[in-house]
């Protein structure tokens, strides 16, 4: 703008490098605004690894962008999710309550069991990209933002592959944003690095670079964010590490400037990588992009209360290198080379003896906690089963139903389905659903 002879300090026309003062008028004249139209449908192939009535989890490609932006309007994520679920345009989304399509649950590879609960900092997660508050109306949608985003919950760069999870209708937006806002959502990373990080807690502070406000730089001064990643060394040949890395929190470029810091850069990595490494790749193996991969998340689903376990396969350009480097590793007590198997050649995934299934978080609510139980414990008026003598029950009061009863002829003890507690998302979509029920019958008439 200032090129342009568009920016006046006092009335006068001044260049980029006039230093202001305090007082001084600053105008500018902004000629145009690159808009962005309401986002449309796009058939683009999705690599599902998980789908149900709620959620749809992907192994994002290299090179696809998650969400239209200026400079990448279509073949987004977000196009090929609205295609995939049958809507028209962005706008109808968020008029939706329940999904387009019923698709029946796919299993998942692994079970997992119980987890952390919140922490206190939780809130200060600026990468997932948490999306809570939903326009109410078609009007407010249109004047939104979060329609260039329908469903996104959490982010990852154009170049780095793996599991990216969206939301198939609004209610299960504001569930998913609330598990990743109070980190009850467990991700881990695979990457290759140059060097040997070893096994370590990086615990750095983050922040914008001042020079380039697109770049993260490490910074201990009162701008720095909290950022935490634990590292895990896997196998190295004496080049190269296979890295897999657990983030605590989800700043913007966090593992790529955590492992730079540490001297460790990732490979591929034009940004914050080396670019004498990087060059002897790209020319030897094609490697054309920061070799990262979001592995794993783990986390208890939103409306069925169980746990989730989504692994994404390695993609062709990592699994190359991970199993070149796992063939030529240096065993860790001497210099000796021993071959060390990582993957499994059926499914390109982890061997569960390199990353067995940890545990996946559970919310820190009671009602949460209650809700994660089989489904053989529920009774079949809707009340939860308890086999044993309850510790405690309440006085036999005609007025109110009792939190714990007895079926006599069962002769097993439950809890009502009135008496649990439900929270306000859960009340939202019991009444969604009776409602529905209600407009079918109707129809039906």
């Amino acid at each position: 703008m200032c090129q342009l002879n568009k920016v006046t300090v006092n009335d006068k026309v001044q260049s980029k490098s006039h230093k202001v003062s305090l007082q001084d008028e600053i105008k500018f004249v902004v000629s145009s605004v690159n808009t962005l139209s309401i986002v449309t449908p796009e058939n683009i192939p999705l690599d599902i690894i998980y789908e149900d009535e709620d959620l749809l989890a992907i192994n994002k490609p290299n090179g696809m962008v998650v969400h239209p932006a200026v400079g990448s309007t279509n073949g987004t994520f977000v196009n090929a999710l609205l295609h995939h679920l049958g809507f028209r345009q962005a706008e109808e989304w968020f008029q939706s309550s329940k999904p387009k399509q019923q698709s029946p649950p796919i299993q998942q590879h692994r079970s997992v069991f119980r987890g952390r609960h919140r922490r206190k900092d939780a809130a200060d997660d600026v990468e997932d990209d948490i999306l809570i508050d939903l326009p109410e109306t078609p009007e407010a949608a249109r004047a939104s933002p979060l329609l260039l985003r329908p469903g996104i919950v959490h982010r990852i760069d154009k170049g780095t592959t793996g599991v990216l999870v969206a939301a198939k209708h609004p209610i299960a937006l504001t569930r998913l944003s609330k598990l990743f806002a109070n980190r009850q959502i467990q991700k881990t990373y695979l990457a290759v690095c140059v060097g040997h990080p070893g096994d370590i807690t990086i615990s750095q502070p983050l922040a914008r670079s001042p020079m380039n406000r697109q770049l993260m730089i490490p910074w201990d001064g009162p701008d720095g964010k909290p950022a935490i990643s634990h590292v895990r060394t896997l196998c190295f040949d004496g080049k190269l590490s296979v890295v897999l890395i657990s983030i605590e929190t989800g700043r913007t470029h966090q593992i790529r400037v955590h492992l730079q810091h540490r001297r460790t850069p990732i490979l591929g990595d034009a940004t914050y990588g080396n670019a004498k490494w990087n060059k002897q790749y790209e020319a030897s193996h094609q490697v054309s992009r920061p070799l990262l991969h979001a592995y794993q998340l783990q986390f208890v689903h939103p409306f069925r209360r169980q746990p989730v376990l989504l692994r994404a396969p390695l993609p062709a350009d990592v699994r190359t290198i991970v199993e070149k480097i796992s063939q030529n590793a240096l065993s860790s007590t001497s210099s000796v080379r021993e071959p060390v198997s990582l993957l499994d050649p059926q499914t390109n995934l982890l061997l569960d003896t390199v990353v067995p299934s940890g545990d996946s978080p559970t919310s820190s609510s009671s009602e949460s906690q209650h809700s994660a139980l089989p489904t053989e414990w529920w009774d079949e008026d809707g009340g939860l089963v308890i086999d044993n003598r309850p510790h405690r029950r309440t006085s036999r009061s005609t007025q109110t139903t009792p939190i714990i009863t007895k079926k006599q002829e069962s002769n097993r003890w439950y809890v009502p389905m009135e008496r649990l507690r439900l929270d306000e998302d859960d009340l939202a979509w019991m009444r969604h659903r009776l409602l529905q029920e209600e407009e079918d019958d109707d129809t039906e008439q």
